[in-house]
Parts: C-alpha cells; sequence; structure tokens
C-alpha cells in the first residue's frame, strides 16, 4: 500500500485571511491531512495525484503540500483521513513508525472501528482524539456546522487546543463516547444513506404535480448518492448499530404494507 498524506504546513497566523483560515481548517479537520491509496485495487495513483493537485491550488499550493509518510510523522499533531475500510491496515502500517509526543485525530464517519484500531496498533505514548466532522464539501455552514469529539488519551493536552480552535470556526462541538455515537448515527446518518440508496435504485422521476414531500425525497436521493458507494458501504458495515437498524427498519417496512391488507 501506498500513502499518499497531506499536512497543512503553514500556521494560522495575522497574514491569513479570515477566509483562508476557514478553508485551511475545514481542510485540515476533514480530508487533507491524509489519504491511503491501494495500488492493489483498481485506483488510477496518477489520477489521484492529479486531482489532489487541482484541490490543492483551490486553497493555495504554498499553504499545502503532498509529502512522504516519513514527513508527515514528524509533525507533533496529525489528522487521518482515510477510507474507513482501510484504517486498520494504515494504523497497522504506522504502528512501528510512529513515535514520540505525536496526537493522532482521525474524522471517520463510523467511531467505534477506528477508535479500537487506533488503540489495537498505536503505540502507548500517542494521544488519540476521535473526531467526525458531521459535514462536507455539499453540507458545510459558516456558522452552525457540527463535529463530534471524545479523548480517548490526551497525555499532552492537545485535546483542548484542538476544541476550541474548531469552535473558533463557528463549528458545533458534540464530546460523545464512540460508543454513543455510532448507535446514534445508525440510526440517523446511516438510516439517511439507506433510505436514499433505496430510493434511488427504486427510481424516482419529477413531475408537474410533485408535492413538497415528494421532491424533500429527491433531495434526499441527491445528497446521500452524491457521496461514494464505498463510504455508503462502509458506513453500513463498519458501524456495529446498523445491522439492528436494517432490520428494525425492514420489520417496520413489512408491518406497515401488511396494515394495509388485501382489496
Amino acid at each position: 500500500m501506498i500513502e499518499f498524506l497531506h499536512i497543512v504546513r503553514k500556521q494560522f497566523n495575522d497574514n491569513l485571511s479570515e477566509s483562508m483560515k476557514f478553508k485551511l481548517a475545514i481542510a485540515s479537520s476533514l480530508m487533507l491531512m491524509a489519504l491511503s491509496l491501494n495500488i492493489g485495487a483498481q485506483i488510477d495513483a496518477n489520477q489521484a495525484i492529479s486531482e489532489l493537485s487541482i484541490l490543492q491550488e483551490s486553497l493555495n499550493q504554498s499553504d499545502i503540500n503532498a509529502v512522504s509518510l516519513e514527513e508527515v510523522l514528524k509533525n507533533d499533531t496529525i489528522f487521518v483521513a482515510v477510507p474507513i475500510r482501510d484504517f486498520a491496515g494504515l494504523m497497522e502500517d504506522l504502528s512501528d513508525k510512529i513515535s514520540g509526543k505525536k496526537s493522532i485525530i482521525d474524522v471517520c464517519s463510523v467511531k467505534v472501528h477506528p477508535k479500537q484500531m487506533m488503540l489495537d496498533h498505536l503505540p502507548d505514548e500517542i494521544d488519540i482524539i476521535a473526531t467526525h466532522p458531521l459535514f462536507g464539501p455539499d453540507s458545510l455552514q459558516e456558522r452552525g456546522s457540527v463535529m463530534t469529539m471524545e479523548k480517548v488519551r490526551d497525555v499532552y493536552d492537545r485535546y483542548e487546543f484542538w476544541k476550541a480552535y474548531f469552535e473558533s470556526q463557528n463549528i458545533i462541538v458534540e464530546e460523545i463516547s464512540a460508543d454513543d455515537h455510532d448507535m446514534m448515527a445508525a440510526r440517523s446518518q446511516g438510516l439517511t444513506h439507506l433510505v436514499g440508496r433505496v430510493i434511488n435504485d427504486f427510481g424516482t422521476q419529477k413531475t408537474n404535480i410533485d408535492t413538497v414531500g415528494y421532491q424533500a425525497l429527491h433531495k434526499l436521493v441527491n445528497q446521500t448518492c452524491n457521496d461514494s458507494w464505498e463510504l455508503f458501504e462502509d458506513i453500513q458495515k463498519y458501524n456495529p448499530y446498523t445491522q439492528k437498524m436494517i432490520v428494525g427498519l425492514n420489520d417496520s417496512f413489512k408491518k406497515i404494507v401488511d396494515s394495509l391488507g388485501d382489496k
């Protein structure tokens, strides 16, 4: 496996505009810190690098740099944003490479799995902060976006710094455990993405007499299906509470349909 990891090298200072500070903050809290690509899978690494270069340019090439894994591990705080299915492999790879007074912050959409992988594979001297920014490029708001955080291990007292920083960017921080996160997310995020995909598979078509409710279904389909199928699968498979949600949803669907009776 080859890791393409990105880190923000420039400190936020008074010379940066507020808009650039905000862009860099979101970049740091979401995807640009680390991207892992499995070349064994059918992924065009050159295309990925090209897309990352375009993304870098849009944020300011002088502030975002593509660097080696060795360079990344020289930093005190490292944000990790890889596909959920690749997280365990990356933590295994880091286990004998990372040392010193480091803090790892993940941004996975599920929390029990990555938290356990970090605890299982990272040395005891490495701090761990589990986060989930509940927003992305399509849903980011200038005010009121929500992010969950859990202080898993905080020997070097960096948790409060990052919590305060995200709050300074008008992000609402909800401090909850990984287990509580996944329990709630299964019946919110997991349910939303599942219903969106089911409706998309069933097929919908706009008409001249669409109700507000039907228009809302279109919006749901567009929002959920705009994410990758890979993310959808990972949200369902790596959250320990989604299977119970799916069984309950199927039972409720059958119950309501059966209640209609025969004609």
